[in-house]
């Protein structure tokens, strides 16, 4: 099969679709949102339990796309970051809330 119906089926191409996609959404909504919240965490305020849930969604949501495109590196990475942020805000927060 040729044309746009057989480049539009390339596993290659669908699974580089998939990943500039969740680079995407991470980049333009889910990394300014998180480091809205390390500012946030970082000023003493305390999280929502919105911004707890929002974090865990993102994170589940990383962790699920890496296993389906078997541990693609680029999506590896957005976790890594994802999880290494989403630490980094909880023990801000730990920190705030036993002061």
């Amino acid at each position: 099969m040729n044309g746009p119906l057989a480049e539009a089926l390339d596993p290659e191409l669908l699974l580089e679709r998939a990943t500039t996609s969740l680079a995407n959404e991470f980049m333009q909504r889910q990394l300014p949102r998180a480091l809205d919240m390390l500012s946030q965490v970082g000023a003493g305020e305390p999280l929502s339990d919105d911004d707890t849930a929002f974090f865990a969604d993102t994170l589940a949501s990383l962790a699920c796309a890496s296993e389906l495109f078997e541990h693609h590196p680029d999506i590896e990475a957005l976790h890594r970051c994802a999880q290494t942020l989403y630490d980094d805000i909880m023990t801000a927060a730990f920190a705030n809330e036993t002061r």
